[in-house]
C-alpha cells in the first residue's frame, strides 16, 4: 500500500507510541474504508449474518421473543412451545 494514500489522521494514530501493535491494527482497519476483509473474517461475518437473519425470522414468525436485558446485561428471551431444536 502506498503510504501517501493513507490519511494523515490515520498515520498519526499508527505512529502513536502509547498504542500497542494490535491497537494500531484495529485502528487502521476501522479507519481505512474500502479494505478487503481477510477470508477468515469474511466467513465469520457471513456466519453472523446468517444467525441474525435466523433470529429475525424467528421473531417475525412469533417463535422467539426478546424481553430486554437482565441485571448482568444478558438478553432475556423466550421460545414458543411449538419451536423445537434440530
Amino acid at each position: 500500500m502506498d503510504l501517501s494514500q493513507i490519511p494523515t489522521d490515520v498515520l498519526r494514530v499508527l505512529k502513536d507510541k502509547r498504542l500497542s501493535v494490535p491497537q494500531k491494527m484495529m485502528a487502521f482497519n476501522l479507519l481505512m474504508p474500502g479494505l478487503d476483509p481477510e477470508p477468515k473474517h469474511a466467513q465469520a461475518y457471513l456466519d453472523n449474518l446468517e444467525v441474525g437473519n435466523t433470529i429475525k425470522r424467528m421473531i417475525d414468525e412469533g417463535k422467539l421473543s426478546l424481553h430486554g436485558f437482565d441485571s448482568n446485561f444478558k438478553l432475556k428471551t423466550s421460545l414458543t412451545s411449538d419451536w423445537e431444536i434440530l
